[in-house]
């Protein structure tokens, strides 16, 4: 649920006045999170797709554009690298649509797909142009996860640009099918919020930040 600032200071304080000049107490485990994603959120992109499909309501086989979106990862910044799912991009993809993103400093950048792996739902592009100071989330390795561990989410869940949600891992090395058939393996399962939207983004383990 959103709040506004105002309101929520005077929920916890009584009134802003009392509020404003004051810095509000954080445990250590906030203040990791709150560093964990200011080092993190710079590197997630907004991914917005435009898919042409069949409009059932027109007399001809007429072409209606469809807006989609999701999220990203800037893996390289050098070279412009963005990860993120295959069933994000997909569709733009299969009907001649087009694919943008927007980056952190929002910034409108078109991209060119450089590859994707429909096994593992990953899809790679890069951008068309790279703008200096932008920033890249290092990848980690999930071989050592345990069950329990704490974890943060960033994506754009309902179009809401790099928002947080926190969890833990629940279980490892589970299987699903996609839609389309195919069989995704050793999947990390979480119960931080994932929402439309956040398809692409980073899932970052708290106790290695």
């Amino acid at each position: 649920m959103l709040f506004r600032s105002a309101t929520l200071l005077l929920l916890l304080s009584g009134s802003i006045a009392q509020a404003a000049p004051s810095v509000a107490t954080r445990t250590e485990e906030e203040q990791r999170t709150i560093d964990a994603y200011k080092r993190a959120n710079q590197s997630v992109v907004f991914i917005t797709t435009k898919t042409y499909v069949v409009d059932p309501f027109a007399f001809f086989d007429e072409l209606k554009p469809q807006q989609g979106t999701g999220t990203g990862t800037i893996i390289d910044a050098q070279r412009g690298i963005v990860l993120t799912n295959l069933h994000v991009i997909e569709g733009a993809l299969e009907s001649g649509g087009s694919v943008e993103i927007m980056l952190a400093n929002g910034r409108n950048s078109r991209a060119k797909l450089v590859g994707f792996d429909a096994e593992s739902d990953i899809a790679v592009f890069q951008l068309a142009e790279i703008p200096k100071g932008i920033s890249q989330l290092p990848q980690g390795d999930s071989s050592g996860l345990e069950v329990g561990q704490r974890v943060l989410a960033i994506g754009n869940p309902f179009g809401l640009y790099r928002s947080l949600t926190t969890g833990i891992i629940s279980s490892l090395d589970r299987t699903m099918k996609t839609p389309r058939g195919a069989v995704l393996k050793d999947l990390i399962q979480t119960d931080a919020a994932i929402n439309p939207g956040n398809s692409g983004g980073p899932l970052s383990i708290w106790t290695a930040m």
